[in-house]
């Protein structure tokens, strides 16, 4: 019913909270609202019946949590191909993607897979977002890029496209971290979306600490550094 009328362009990704909301870690700028899982799969099979209907090209799993460990993960995304959809996973890879089995049976999905990418490059910074005491976070999310890359998810597919991105949430204490990330990205066929923070969730609270937020001049001078990077390897976009 919450499509009913729509109808998708050429090119409609659809954003579904269909997961849990259950989470191992504890990000301080958290976007979602950490609702619990309401909706049954056969409820969740109708909607992706419906996104396919109304012509959506693919489905976004976000999650309120890590969508990885819901108990119909599989389930769901693999329904989600079958219906003609590409179902893109945003997951912490650290949970659950060190497990090559794992990895391979979403590979044989048809799945593309964008894990959580604060750093690639400072330790520290990472587990710091994520509220990772235990300081194993940052070296096992590395190791899981490691094993997606081994499985073949960056592979250049025959349209030029790649079925691996990192999503990568831009503060003052990472931005000087976003011109190595783009170059490691498109040396090895891996999209990255650079965001800055939401007015959702924790980040959208008054309490939030907005002293991380770039300024406009940054964010500017940011949206330069992609221009001129991407230009070095035959990518002219707009920003």
């Amino acid at each position: 019913a919450m499509l009913r009328g729509w109808h998708a362009g050429p090119n409609s990704i659809l954003d579904f909270r269909a997961m849990t909301e259950a989470c191992p870690h504890d990000c301080f700028f958290c976007f979602t609202d950490k609702r619990k899982k309401t909706l049954t799969l056969e409820e969740i099979k109708r909607v992706i019946d419906q996104s396919a209907e109304y012509g959506f090209k693919a489905i976004d799993y976000l999650g309120e949590g890590e969508p990885t460990l819901d108990k119909d993960f599989f389930p769901i995304v693999e329904y989600t191909s079958e219906k003609g959809l590409v179902p893109v996973v945003f997951t912490d890879a650290a949970t659950k993607l060190r497990d090559r089995d794992f990895v391979k049976r979403l590979y044989d999905s048809g799945a593309s897979v964008c894990p959580k990418c604060d750093s690639l490059f400072n330790e520290e910074y990472q587990n710091w977002v994520v509220g990772d005491k235990s300081g194993q976070y940052f070296s096992r999310k590395n190791e899981s890029i490691e094993i997606l890359i081994d499985q073949g998810f960056n592979k250049l597919r025959d349209d030029g496209m790649t079925r691996l991105g990192f999503d990568m949430v831009v503060s003052k204490k990472n931005v000087g971290e976003v011109e190595k990330t783009l170059k490691f990205g498109r040396e090895n066929n891996i999209w990255t979306v650079f965001v800055t923070y939401l007015p959702a969730g924790r980040s959208g609270r008054e309490d939030f600490d907005r002293s991380l937020v770039l300024s406009p001049e940054e964010i500017a001078g940011m949206r330069k550094t992609i221009e001129d990077v991407d230009k070095n390897y035959g990518f002219k976009h707009p920003i």
